[in-house]
């Protein structure tokens, strides 16, 4: 495996008369010599960046994910300037929060960003509370918080929640071409550590799967996301009083959410108050205080 990967990244290029200072490559189990020349440009042995994706050890991924949380809380340190509710939450779930690691929960197994998992979900808790003018978020806000609009939440992904969803779905898509590169028979080949996965969600969703019956299954992330998500849904309103209860079905009714979703845009009849999206935001998401209590002075 590793010699292939050295092959695609150098063996074309230097020995066919194109080498420029673009060559790479990296061999994990490299001694301290090998046969490539000296001008190709030698990466360390922990790990590599490779289509915008980590490819290494634990360390080395943490690493990875450590500086582009890095640079993605210096943009959500402007959030605060903007000084509107509802430009905030809008710039913060389309361009600041899950989708800025989906690539990477696709392309990384789960255990390998343990760590830096917990990093980004902390990250993104605390910048709804930061939107919200909250000190913090108690576990069942965040889980709330966290689950798609359909289900009463604000929409911000949990990382740790869908990164096995992410992972085993993009596995069943890329089955085919990861058995022809290993050598395997594609009919029986099953990535490792995908077992365990599917095995662990069981016991949270209690949906039996296997990964040769979800290859043959459309939007495999989805589908697994959903149930993750149907699982949470299920949990909190168990776990609510009637009143809590009855306004996270309230809230998951269909159009009922369709303000969250609006752009801000005030020519168009679609801009609310800064105060009165706040206050909104703040009674869907803490269901248990009263209303009196959400609205809060201008900050």
């Amino acid at each position: 495996m590793e010699l292939s990967l050295v092959r695609w990244m150098t063996f074309t290029q230097c020995f066919e008369g194109r080498l420029h200072k673009k060559n790479e490559i990296w061999w994990p189990s490299r001694a301290s010599t090998d046969p490539f020349p000296a001008e190709v440009n030698r990466i360390d042995n922990a790990g590599v960046k490779l289509l915008g994706a980590p490819i290494g050890t634990k360390t080395f991924t943490t690493d990875f994910v450590r500086k582009k949380l890095e640079a993605l809380g210096k943009v959500c340190k402007a959030l605060r300037e903007v000084d509107n509710a509802q430009v905030e939450f809008a710039l913060f779930r389309g361009c600041l929060s899950y989708n800025k690691i989906n690539h990477l929960l696709r392309t990384c197994p789960p255990d390998l960003l343990g760590d830096a998992l917990e990093q980004f979900d902390e990250h993104f808790q605390s910048i709804v509370a930061e939107i919200l003018r909250q000190p913090c978020l108690t576990g069942d806000q965040w889980d709330q918080a966290s689950l798609p609009v359909k289900f009463a939440g604000l929409g911000v992904n949990q990382t740790k929640v869908i990164a096995a969803s992410a992972y085993v779905g993009s596995c069943t898509l890329t089955k085919e071409l990861v058995a022809a590169l290993l050598g395997v028979d594609v009919d029986t080949f099953v990535p490792s550590g995908v077992a365990a996965l599917l095995s662990s969600r069981e016991a949270t969703t209690g949906k039996i799967h296997t990964f040769l019956s979800l290859c043959g299954e459309k939007s495999v992330q989805q589908k697994l996301s959903t149930e993750r998500h149907t699982a949470m849904f299920e949990r909190l309103k168990g776990n609510s009083n009637a009143r809590s209860h009855n306004l996270l079905l309230a809230c998951s009714m269909p159009h009922a959410s369709d303000w969250l979703l609006a752009p801000p845009i005030p020519g168009l009849g679609l801009g609310l108050q800064s105060e009165v999206f706040r206050t909104a935001l703040k009674f869907r998401t803490f269901s248990g205080m009263p209303l009196e209590v959400l609205v809060s002075p201008r900050l």
